[in-house]
């Protein structure tokens, strides 16, 4: 009766399986200095392209026939102007391509996006820009609920992998409560090891979880995530919120064992299955739950400046 009293209306299930869900979680530096190198290179490069434009016209003169690589040579120079991003000056050796219309603005190979960071101390969703900005009180919260869930025994990249996905769909869940990560990771029946009504051993908040929960290979992999994720990279399990361990239905009802099977078969189309053996996790959408919008983040400098996995 409190299993069905603490579900109702929370996660959008049946109250019949809501004693299941332990085991289903549902749910430049400064202005000076880029005008100086602004303007220095814009001096080398009106002074280079005057010259070759001149040596062109000598070419052309003693010979009305030019070769297609002198076309591209000129044009290639036509573009590098004063219009050009500051970036693409400071950055030109870096610069991967060029094309028929000048530079391409993009990064060469091996080049880091910049990850976005913030100096926020409380997690916020901004809907006008679709970012999910995290504060690091609240990171350090939700590396204790992903250490509770994601599985040590799991090996190498597969538990890199399990992680990530969990992570994401905190990430989501938190994205669809407007910034409110408290409400998510504290919710009744969410986490197993949190907020777990039939369970005594349960913490009853992220708070109260020890940070010396949270191993060395939890804490790397969650920042490498979050990194990349404030690097522009998507949610590795789509918008979906939830998953489940179809392993671990010893007492489900017959309606937990039915929307379980739903996100099992989504999870197996889509690919999104992480771990090994009794350990894996498959994430889908349960019928009835509000998908996640898509969204950018951005982290603390504190862990945007540490080194990139």
């Amino acid at each position: 009766e409190v299993a069905e009293s603490a579900i109702k209306g929370v996660l959008g299930i049946s109250e019949a399986h809501a004693a299941d869900m332990p085991i289903m979680h549902r749910q430049p530096e400064n202005q000076q200095d880029s005008d100086m190198v602004k303007t220095g290179y814009q001096s080398e490069n009106n002074h280079r392209h005057s010259e070759q434009q001149n040596q062109a016209e000598k070419d052309r003169s003693g010979n009305p026939k030019d070769t297609q690589a002198e076309k591209q040579n000129i044009a290639i120079d036509d573009k590098l102007n004063p219009q050009t991003s500051a970036w693409a000056f400071r950055d030109h050796e870096n610069l991967k391509d060029l094309d028929d219309k000048g530079l391409v603005d993009k990064p060469s190979v091996g080049q880091e996006e910049k990850i976005k960071t913030n100096d926020n101390i409380k997690t916020s969703y901004d809907k006008e820009n679709h970012t999910l900005n995290l504060s690091e009180k609240d990171i350090v919260k939700i590396m204790k609920v992903v250490a509770t869930e994601a599985d040590p025994r799991v090996k190498g990249e597969e538990f890199n992998k399990q992680t990530d996905a969990i992570l994401d769909t905190i990430l989501n869940r938190i994205a669809l409560a407007n910034g409110n990560v408290d409400a998510v990771l504290n919710k009744k029946w969410a986490f197993s090891a949190i907020n777990n009504p039939a369970d005594k051993k349960a913490y009853g908040t992220a708070d109260n979880v020890p940070e010396s929960r949270i191993t060395q290979r939890h804490r790397d992999e969650v920042i490498a995530h979050l990194q990349r994720r404030a690097s522009g990279e998507e949610s590795s399990i789509g918008t979906s919120v939830n998953y489940a361990n179809p392993d671990q239905l010893k007492n489900a009802t017959p309606t937990t064992r039915k929307w379980v099977e739903e996100v099992v078969k989504q999870a197996e189309k889509s690919g999104h299955v992480y771990g090994t053996g009794k350990m894996k996790h498959y994430h889908g959408q349960a019928s009835g739950e509000r998908p996640a919008p898509k969204f950018g983040v951005s982290i603390p400098r504190k862990y945007g400046n540490e080194e990139k996995k």
